[in-house]
């Protein structure tokens, strides 16, 4: 193929601005979108030689982002996370039951390569019913509207949630009362 279009100018349809499989050199890529981000989303690259003899080309290509799952890093724990998403350990920790213990490495998984990704929950992903508004949702869950917004940042005020719309909420672990299981409120 030729070379790509120019910085300026947009992948086809196909999203497919050079083929891949005559590259000799072989890299990575590591993107990890913002809080909320809707799932399709697009990539696109460009790649260039420094000594300016080629013509930068240009991949685009689809990416899925599950809504309330995390790619953990070899570093991170449950608290460091939680401060990510703003909020308590405690809730993320609810949200992976096959998180056996809390305070090993979240990367230690037996069998697995140490620098191999882990997914986690960092909340749970309700399905919107027939009759749900965001605000009685956010009052069920016991969460500040906002971060329904926040954690689904395809979500506006004006939009109207239609049955099926999966959304990530992350409700409280702690300071949670509630009388004979139901009734549920914050103290």
């Amino acid at each position: 193929g030729g070379p790509g279009p120019g910085p300026a100018e947009q992948c086809g349809p196909a999203d497919l601005c050079s083929p891949f499989d005559e590259w000799k050199m072989p890299f990575e890529v590591r993107w990890a979108p913002p809080i909320g981000v809707p799932s399709p989303g697009r990539v696109c690259i460009v790649v260039g030689d420094t000594g300016g003899t080629a013509a930068p080309v240009r991949k685009c290509f689809s990416v899925v982002v599950d809504r309330c799952r995390y790619c953990v890093t070899a570093t991170e724990t449950l608290e460091s996370i939680g401060r990510r998403f703003g909020a308590d350990w405690l809730q993320i920790y609810m949200a992976n039951p096959d998180i056996r213990n809390p305070d090993a490495p979240l990367d230690g998984r037996p069998g697995v390569a140490p620098t191999e990704p882990r997914m986690i929950n960092v909340g749970v992903v309700y399905t919107v019913k027939a009759g749900d508004y965001l605000d009685k949702l956010a009052e069920r869950f016991l969460v500040p509207l906002e971060d329904i917004y926040k954690y689904n940042s395809d979500m506006r005020p004006d939009a109207l949630l239609m049955p099926g719309t999966s959304l990530c909420v992350l409700p409280p672990a702690c300071k949670v009362k509630c009388l004979y299981g139901r009734d549920c409120y914050l103290f």
